[in-house]
């Protein structure tokens, strides 16, 4: 098949990370569906409202009747008054107490459950008290509607809760195992030894783009393998016929041996195929990883989310409502120059004086769910006994929506996987360069790593507000292997520590550091070659820090490193920076 008819090919298939956008957007359904609760609890807040209003009227009206035949003594005609506005409908209770004649009229409240407030006062005239009434007023109409819609929405929304967790679970799921599975029965195939397999197409053009690349590099490695095998078949005999020449010739017999050293590395990029896999391994072990808390979420965490929803009232509710919103607005907003721990104390200090109760528990969850920033805004309720209740049931879901973010970070990442092996190969990505923000850059690739990250390392950071000029995807590739190399030399348990700092004349040093058993003296001078590899068996083919190397180097900035036991700390210069909120 021609590179044309590969292109129009292309052109003529859907893309799977689009599929997966398209899945993304029926979750993005179930917000909106939440959305229309609120829109339900405003209206049927301005009901109310009316209603109020409505009864402040009666009330005025009917201290305006009454006032006079209480002041000529007509108790008949205050009875009579009485029942018509019970008749009305406008009231459904009524209490008249005459100075003069005790009560005149009272009739219980019909509606007790009401939440308009009743009505009391006196009734004077000339500055005398003629009386005393109490009015009640009835809201059935607009809770028996409120209850009817509120169950219509809850079957709604466990309609597509159920709908995204089967389209996940039976397409996205099954999906990404039937592309990815002949690929990965090639890589074990090459790896073994079998470089004429060949991977068959698929119907995304996007795999096959990527497809097409390995198949390429498998036959050439395929080409080089069976030169090396006829060489070798006739190497005794070339030896014996030439070993006066090379007796004679020891400085091209040492650039023969460089040249044959150089076809058996070619020999190991079969291995380098393999190595492919696992590079894909990280960004899709946090796709599953996220996924598995989204599904945990849905079938588990939603149910008990909704229950305790529905056992708000209506301001714990809109408070709900509220936090989610909050919530989504502050993705991305963090101050990321702000440890974690820092935070946490900051929004202490602040409850404490505000007199919240439980202030370090309602601290963690606002900076866990990313709203510390929003302390304002959420005013003085944070005071109230019931809110760090509304703050633990709201926590799930901004955590399943940080997931979806996850999702979306890691399907970008496992896109450019081949990407990342072109710049190994021919690193010019730094041509196509921005300013870009740095520490927002880390940042998405500890979000990628996180589920290797979480669970046994402490990430410290010292950020100084750093924009940098480059390649965000190539950049990205160098901050993805050293943090996986910084965790996998401390044995995925430990403190990572990543710092940036500018200097005047604009170089940006980013230094990224780990606690584990350090680099051996023996290995430093050999620790940026490629295909050099002190990790243990299937974590790594020993070119992740020639990329890193080469990538820096693209954009005019250096790699170095300093290591003893117990901290290692790689750091990378770069020539072109400024501080975040200056100009160009």
């Amino acid at each position: 098949m021609s590179k044309t008819t590969i292109k129009q090919a292309g052109r003529a298939k859907i893309g799977l990370l689009g599929e997966i956008g398209f899945l993304m957007v029926a979750l993005t359904a179930t917000l909106v569906v939440l959305v229309q609760s609120v829109a339900l609890m405003v209206i049927s807040k301005s009901m109310t409202d009316d209603l109020r209003k409505e009864a402040a009227r009666t009330t005025e009206e009917a201290v305006a009747i009454l006032e006079v035949p209480l002041y000529i003594l007509d108790s008949d005609q205050c009875n009579r008054i009485g029942r018509t506005l019970l008749a009305s409908g406008r009231i459904s209770g009524i209490r008249i107490v005459s100075s003069y004649s005790d009560v005149i009229l009272d009739v219980a409240d019909s509606d007790p459950g009401a939440t308009i407030e009743s009505t009391t006062g006196e009734i004077m005239r000339n500055g005398i008290s003629l009386g005393s009434y109490r009015l009640d007023f009835s809201d059935r109409q607009i809770r028996d509607m409120n209850a009817r819609i509120m169950n219509v929405f809850f079957w709604v929304i466990v309609t597509i809760v159920i709908s995204i967790t089967a389209t996940i679970r039976l397409i996205l799921v099954r999906r990404f195992v039937r592309a990815f599975s002949p690929i990965n029965r090639a890589f074990a195939s090459i790896e073994g030894g079998e470089y004429g397999v060949r991977i068959p197409e698929s119907k995304y053009a996007d795999i096959d783009r990527m497809v097409e690349n390995i198949n390429r590099m498998a036959g050439e490695i395929e080409k080089n393998s069976n030169s090396l095998r006829r060489a070798n078949q006739t190497l005794e005999q070339k030896v014996e016929a030439r070993t006066a020449e090379l007796r004679k010739s020891l400085d091209d017999l040492g650039h023969a041996q460089e040249r044959l050293v150089h076809s058996e590395k070619m020999s190991a990029l079969g291995g380098l195929s393999a190595g492919i896999a696992h590079e894909l391994n990280t960004p899709l072990g946090a796709i599953l990883s996220s996924n598995r808390v989204l599904l945990d979420f849905l079938d588990k965490g939603l149910p008990e989310t909704l229950k305790a929803f529905s056992a708000l009232d209506g301001e714990g509710r809109g408070r709900f409502l509220e936090i989610c919103e909050i919530a989504r607005d502050s993705a991305g907003k963090q101050d990321l120059s702000i440890s974690t721990r820092k935070q946490r104390k900051l929004a202490e200090d602040e409850l404490l004086a505000r007199g919240v109760e439980k202030p370090d528990e309602v601290a963690e969850l606002l900076v866990e769910m990313g709203i510390r920033g929003n302390l304002s805004r959420l005013g003085e309720w944070l005071g109230e006994s019931g809110a760090a209740g509304v703050l633990r049931n709201a926590e799930p879901v901004t955590a399943a929506r940080r997931m979806a973010e996850v999702i979306e970070i890691a399907g970008g990442k496992a896109a450019n996987v081949v990407a990342a092996l072109r710049s190994y190969l021919t690193p010019d990505d730094a041509k196509q360069s921005g300013i870009i923000d740095l520490e927002a850059e880390i940042e998405k690739m500890l979000t990628l790593m996180q589920n290797i990250l979480k669970h046994g390392i402490t990430i410290e950071r010292d950020y100084a507000g750093v924009m940098v000029r480059g390649s965000a995807e190539s950049l990205g590739q160098v901050w993805l292997n050293l943090i996986r190399n910084a965790a996998q030399a401390m044995d995925f348990k430990g403190t990572l520590t990543i710092s940036t700092s500018i200097a005047e004349d604009g170089r940006v040093t980013v230094s990224i550091g780990d606690t584990g058993t350090g680099i051996a003296p023996e290995n430093r001078d050999k620790i940026f070659e490629p295909f050099f590899s002190t990790k243990k068996y299937g974590e790594g083919m020993g070119i992740g820090l020639d990329i890193c190397k080469r990538i820096t180097e693209g954009h005019g900035g250096t790699i170095g490193f300093e290591s003893e036991p117990g901290n290692t700390v790689f750091t990378v210069i770069l020539p072109e920076g400024r501080k975040k909120g200056t100009g160009e």
